[in-house]
């Protein structure tokens, strides 16, 4: 079932509401109060500014949207809060303002599970369970990839679409490629980005981070995490990829800066989906090293070059990992896939 959009009648000063996004206001007083604003990680500002971009949406926290509620009814409100589901997640929040505000259309975009592996053992609590339901009886529920939708489809939740990330649509192209113009012989510009520095890390991770040491290359950091001792247990590794972190490291919290800040850049490489997204809205082919279900999943998706951690070889020079940044496949399909999203919009009576 769909509701058919009403646009809003409103003052002739003022413009109208076509959907909503709602997020908390952002304070970058301090670090840690910027990463509080972003979720604790800086790529969530991703996908949310993807969708600023590129539809007609007005942006509000929750407190806002109450005393406007009357004044948005019919409106849909655009769900960006469960793009990172575990198995413990707690949705109980996003169940009451649901529940509360029955006649709207709550869209959820881009969900997306977060597991090692593509296990079918995923055990989908209760609480996305209930939240699920509930918006699939007004929306069409977006998910990030066949391994998502497959674990909600056992669990009942069966009005999906798979859209992938919306931070691929940043563009709002649907020929949209990555073009490698010429062979690169040396590489000088590298920007590389890693996992939250949290637990010990494999031999393979330890690998990765030596070798873009030892190239110099640009870090681009997403928490607030510290690379620690007791992330490798070894001194005079740590010391040295230390030294490097501290000397590279660059953290944003404004996309612009970011976005603005890659672009002189040739490659770049590393675990970090966001990361890697950011260089391609610059046109900057990207390889994406997969190390969980999450990464994988939309790499597959959009048909993304791609290896996994255990596949990264220290012994290869960095042209290598160029050469495997393959974008002829992904740019084949990627018009298929934008036309796909931009029919999901209107199935939930979002405009572009």
């Amino acid at each position: 079932m769909f509701y058919k959009y009403i646009p809003i009648k409103r003052k002739e000063n003022e413009k109208s509401i076509h959907s909503i996004l709602l997020e908390e206001d952002h304070d970058y007083s301090t670090t840690d109060r910027s990463f509080q604003s972003v979720g604790l990680n800086t790529g969530n500002q991703v996908p949310r500014e993807a969708i600023m971009q590129n539809l007609t949406v007005e942006k509000m926290n929750y407190q806002e949207y109450c005393m406007m509620s009357e004044t948005c009814s019919g409106v849909p409100v655009i769900v960006t809060d469960l793009i990172w589901i575990n198995e413990n997640s707690n949705f109980d929040y996003l169940y009451d303002r649901v529940q509360k505000f029955k006649d709207i259309i709550f869209v959820p975009m881009s969900v997306g599970l977060q597991a090692k592996n593509f296990g079918s053992e995923f055990k989908l609590n209760n609480s996305v369970k209930n939240v699920l339901s509930v918006m699939q009886e007004r929306a069409v529920i977006g998910v990030r990839g066949e391994y998502t939708a497959d674990v909600l489809n056992k669990n009942g939740i069966k009005n999906i679409e798979i859209i992938g990330c919306t931070s691929l649509y940043y563009a709002d192209d649907p020929d949209f490629k990555i073009v490698k113009n010429k062979p690169i012989d040396s590489l000088c510009r590298v920007s590389v980005n890693f996992r939250t520095f949290y637990g010990l890390l494999s031999k393979e991770e330890k690998h990765f981070l030596t070798y873009c040491a030892n190239g110099g290359y640009d870090f681009i950091e997403q928490t607030a995490f510290e690379f620690i001792l007791e992330n490798v247990g070894d001194i005079d590794y740590y010391n040295y990829v230390a030294k490097w972190i501290k000397r590279k490291k660059k953290i944003f919290f404004h996309i612009n800066e970011w976005k603005e800040f890659l672009a002189e850049f040739q490659f770049s490489m590393g675990l970090r989906f966001h990361g890697n997204v950011v260089a391609l809205w610059n046109k900057i082919p990207s390889l994406f090293i997969v190390i969980d279900s999450r990464t994988e999943e939309l790499a597959r998706y959009f048909e993304l070059p791609f290896i996994k951690i255990r596949d990264f070889d220290e012994r290869k020079p960095i042209e290598y990992y160029y050469e495997l940044a393959d974008y002829e496949t992904f740019n084949k399909t990627y018009r298929k896939k934008y036309l796909k999203y931009r029919e999901f919009l209107r199935k939930n009576s979002i405009r572009k």
